[in-house]
């Protein structure tokens, strides 16, 4: 039997040992859990039944959106929504003093923030995403039918297998049966300095008078066949004359019907079928979530505007609690990238690698940021890797397709852009029929590089992109264009679908036979001709730039560089074409291309 100071030496010992190890008794609670359905990942502290009731509910609202803006939203990238489990835990994240959730776009992921996850908090949140849809489908909305949009679905309803749109708002028939009405006009033209749209006196009718335009125009059966008539319309023209192109009548008309349609004693609302994934009633559900939660939030951080620190902090806290984690590497990486500190990067992605990281997004942004730091062979490698892990990725070979081509591997750079099957944007498809029209040229296949050449024409409006067409198309008709000079003012410099069925890979034409060399730049004297040190094999050999305008000079990723008079350093190493000059004693050549590694 222990006597009284033998317990009480044990209970001093339990003590110390309570204060020496982080959890005496038990380790502190992960409450966070990760909740993924076909196309949300939800981070939510608030508990398993509130989380699948959120995910849900956003599943039935986009399928309904998906009818609304189009089947392209279908491809959209899944969206992140974090859900507080209360106020304290929101506050840290909240914009401002009344925004109880929020919608942040991101270069990776796009997040829907809330500061609850139960059904009250299902309105605002919506709202935003609607916000958010509007964004992922391109469309540029005045904010008047931006928010009026906005407003509109909030307050969608499911009804079993439908959706209900156009349930009456208390708030705004308040406002809009209290407060005078902003003119019509007016309300058409505010914009996003407006003090209609920023000060909260005049916002509130801002809002809900935005709201009962486009619920008339969406749901009246008078207005409703011409609405994406008048969106188109809104484009080119003032509202006036979009109002009057879409449906034949003036501003009054319009504002006169709005007052009718909100006085009379009917409002109209109209159920949707929505198709809802089959696995929407069992998402995943991950427990002890806290790491890709924290990824998550330190992610958010980075793309907010004014969280820089908060976000760097939160990265150095990450990688200290989770040194083995190439999803914490990857994320940091991506975030150096944001605050263009590209060698930070780099480095961040090579280590997520070593680590393990094989996420498809994450080895297209460590390429690309190679490229940007002109490693444009270490690029390629990372992305041939990506190539076998992904064979069927557009994304993957568009980018290593052009990135062969700036390394002047045009054969295999062919083979990686005639497996592009689908592009989405204006921009990625001048960029694969650029390339490929220029590693068609370099390959000896002038007719074919032509139809590429004619197709990048259609999908670029901008000056210098049409320039660089002109280039290249007139290199494509010389006379040798079988045999092409080497990399000139035509060639692809980081540019931006379906590609030309090609049967064989053509094989490589012989050397061009204007003369080349290599070595290092030490030394440009400035003058009436520019005067090149330019040192081959042990020998000081000059060249001379007679019209700078007419020689291409650029990096080894085919971008314009400019050069600097006086001694280089450090030395540069070049690989330059010269027209040899035997009347210039002295002098080895006029150079007619140069490229600096």
């Amino acid at each position: 039997m222990l006597n009284s100071g033998h317990m009480l030496r044990a209970t001093r010992v339990g003590a110390l040992a309570c204060l020496l190890l982080p959890a005496c008794f038990s380790a502190p609670q992960d409450s966070w859990l990760k909740i993924t359905s076909a196309n949300f990942e939800l981070y939510t502290t608030a508990g398993e039944r509130s989380g699948r009731d959120l995910i849900k509910h956003f599943e039935q609202v986009r399928s309904f959106f998906t009818q609304a803006f189009g089947a392209h939203l279908a491809a959209a990238r899944p969206a992140r929504i974090i859900a507080f489990r209360n106020e304290k835990e929101y506050q840290p994240y909240r914009p401002g003093e009344f925004a109880s959730a929020f919608y942040q776009p991101g270069a990776v992921h796009d997040f829907i923030v809330m500061s609850g996850a139960s059904s009250e908090h299902y309105p605002v949140a919506i709202h935003e995403y609607t916000h958010l849809m509007i964004h992922q489908s391109g469309m540029d909305l005045p904010p008047w039918l931006n928010e009026g949009l906005a407003e509109l679905y909030s307050s969608l309803g499911p009804r079993g297998a439908k959706i209900l749109v156009g349930q009456v708002i208390p708030g705004r028939i308040q406002v809009l049966n209290s407060d005078k009405w902003i003119p019509l006009a007016t309300l058409l033209n505010v914009d996003h300095n407006s003090p209609y749209y920023n000060e909260k006196s005049r916002a509130g009718m801002f809002y809900a008078e935005s709201w009962a335009l486009v619920h008339m125009l969406n749901l009246e059966p008078r207005y409703r066949p011409h609405l994406n008539a008048l969106a188109l319309a809104l484009k080119d023209a003032t509202p006036e004359a979009a109002f009057a192109k879409a449906y034949g009548l003036r501003i009054d008309q319009i504002e006169t019907a709005l007052r009718e349609y909100f006085h009379a004693t009917t409002i109209h609302a109209e159920l949707f079928n929505v198709q809802l994934p089959k696995s929407v009633d069992a998402p995943e559900i991950e427990a002890g979530a806290a790491l890709p939660a924290r990824i998550a939030l330190a992610e958010l951080d980075g793309n907010t505007r004014g969280r820089g620190d908060q976000a760097r902090k939160a990265w150095e806290q990450l990688a200290n609690d989770f040194p083995q984690s190439p999803e914490v590497e990857a994320g940091w990486a991506e975030f150096a990238w944001q605050q263009r500190k590209l060698d930070d990067s780099a480095a961040h992605f090579a280590r997520a690698v070593t680590l393990g990281c094989k996420e498809e997004s994450s080895l297209l942004l460590y390429a690309r940021v190679l490229g940007y730091n002109r490693l444009d062979k270490d690029a390629a490698a990372v992305l041939q890797k990506a190539a076998a892990l992904y064979p069927d990725s557009n994304e993957i070979n568009l980018e290593l397709g052009a990135t062969l081509v700036r390394t002047a591997s045009y054969g295999p750079a062919l083979g990686a852009l005639v497996s592009v099957k689908k592009v989405t944007t204006a921009a990625q498809a001048f960029r694969l029929y650029y390339n490929l029209a220029y590693a068609q040229y370099r390959l000896g296949d002038p007719a074919r590089a032509r139809e590429s050449l004619a197709k990048a024409r259609e999908f670029t409006k901008i000056p210098a992109e049409i320039s660089s067409l002109d280039h290249l198309g007139e290199a494509i008709n010389r006379p040798t264009a079988a045999h092409p000079a080497a990399d000139s003012d035509e060639a692809p410099r980081m540019v931006r679908r379906p590609p030309l069925p090609v049967k064989e890979e053509p094989e490589t034409p012989a050397a061009p036979s204007i003369p080349q060399a290599e070595g290092t730049l030490e030394n440009m004297e400035c003058g009436t001709l520019a005067r090149l040190h330019v040192r081959i094999d042990g020998a000081l050999k000059i060249f001379i730039i007679p019209d700078p305008t007419k020689v291409s000079i650029r990096n080894g990723a085919g971008e314009p560089v400019q050069l600097q008079c006086g001694p280089q350093s450090p030395h540069r190493a070049l690989r330059l074409e010269y027209q040899a000059v035997p009347s210039m004693p002295g002098v080895t050549g006029l150079v007619r291309t140069l490229e600096l590694k």
